[in-house]
């Protein structure tokens, strides 16, 4: 049962990491088509889960498309 919490946890903060370096890190342009221009122009982070359906958002787009 601990193991399963902790595992959650650790899920969790390496997904706030990770969205955390490519807010910081990456490049804009390459992220402007999937998180769209006008988060990317207003350079204001999107929150975790906005930024996590925002990359939903794209990935349905694109399977629709398929």
């Amino acid at each position: 049962m601990i193991y399963n919490f902790l595992r959650v946890i650790y899920l969790t903060l390496t997904i706030r990491h990770a969205i955390e370096l490519a807010w910081n890190r990456g490049d804009k342009e390459a992220m402007a088509p999937i998180l769209g221009s006008a988060v990317i122009q207003g350079n204001a982070k999107p929150t975790n889960s906005e930024y996590l359906h925002l990359i939903a958002d794209y990935i349905r787009r694109n399977l629709k498309e398929r």
